[in-house]
């Protein structure tokens, strides 16, 4: 059996720079890492700034791996059980109800041996709690986890810091606080079969909610008001030149409205040939500094669009003002 870390948390709180950090710090101990990356769209975009540091990166695009791609889900994992991997990460999307996944894996654990199955949630210190109706979301990703992260600490004060541990300690007591390093530790630990690792793994273990264990009611929640928060969202790719100036796309980015939660924008420079560079911007917050991502040559230009009630035909009036026509998907 192989162990299974989900990985879970809003919009922007750093789910895949985990998992690169991750896998890097296991390759150097040579553990191999297998990872599915669950996105809206063009999650090969996101898979391809990993594959230089895991075994095989799996993309799978739906806004709800529960309700539009289970099945998909469940044969990737099966398919994993036999990979290269030593273990396996599974990335959510970041609006992500993840009981229904949890449940899925409860129920078919015979045909899913993970061992063990963990869950790290991670925590955006920016805005946690003040999403408004989408807190509920963000909660109930935190409160299945058996760790979590504290993401973004350096951009917020201790106050605030000292708020966002009180209000996760309060929502999950059972969940216990952990870094990269020491997660990384637990997991060589168990694919060592180290004895003393189990009492990491208990101190964290994922709590199970009362209606797993019975089967009569393992549906309810597939309708109920939180779950329903991630069907609000939806996903766009939208085609870019093939290559722009920096001021250009940023300015395109930065007049997105804030309603649109996530922003990631894959293209070249005309200032810097040669690598590709990712844009990314989330709610209101400034665009971050752009990443290098060598070696996608598969992946058109594009801009991916993340949020409540898109509309794809204001989006690409926006970008064709920015950059008039072009031919698209080059």
């Amino acid at each position: 059996m192989k162990p299974l870390v989900f990985i879970t948390g809003f919009l922007g709180a750093g789910k895949t720079t985990l998992l690169r950090r991750l896998s890097t710090s296991l390759r150097d101990h040579n553990i191999q890492v297998d990872a599915i990356l669950n996105d809206y769209v063009n999650a090969g975009m996101e898979a391809a700034t990993i594959s230089d540091s895991v075994a095989h990166v799996v993309p799978l695009e739906s806004g709800c791996a529960c309700c539009e791609s289970l099945d998909e889900l469940v044969a990737v994992c099966r398919a994993a059980l036999d990979g290269r991997g030593d273990l396996l990460l599974l990335e959510l999307n970041g609006t992500a109800d993840p009981l229904p996944v949890l449940e899925a894996f409860s129920l078919m654990q015979n045909d899913l041996p993970f061992f063990p199955r963990m869950q790290v949630c991670l925590i955006d210190a920016r805005h946690w709690g003040t999403r408004g109706d989408l807190t509920a979301l963000e909660k109930r990703q935190m409160e299945t986890a058996g760790y979590w992260m504290l993401t973004h600490a350096d951009k917020v004060d201790h106050d605030r810091i000292k708020t966002v541990t009180g209000g996760v300690t309060s929502l999950a007591p059972h969940s216990a606080r952990i870094t990269v390093t020491d997660l990384a530790k637990i997991l060589r630990m168990e694919l060592r079969g180290a004895g003393e690792n189990r009492k990491w793994f208990h101190q964290g273990e994922n709590p199970v909610p009362d209606y797993l264990s019975n089967p009569d009611h393992h549906h309810h929640h597939h309708h109920d008001e939180v779950h329903q928060i991630s069907h609000r969202f939806t996903g766009c790719s939208l085609s870019l030149p093939p290559r722009v100036r920096r001021h250009s796309i940023e300015q395109l980015i930065a007049e997105l409205p804030d309603r649109i939660i996530r922003v990631k924008a894959l293209v070249k420079l005309v200032e810097e040939p040669g690598s590709r560079w990712l844009f990314q911007r989330t709610g209101s917050e400034p665009l971050q500094p752009p990443v290098a991502v060598p070696g996608i040559c598969h992946v058109p230009a594009s801009l991916i669009c993340i949020g409540p009630g898109l509309d794809e035909h204001e989006l690409k009036a926006r970008i064709d003002f920015h950059f008039g026509k072009f031919p698209e998907n080059s």
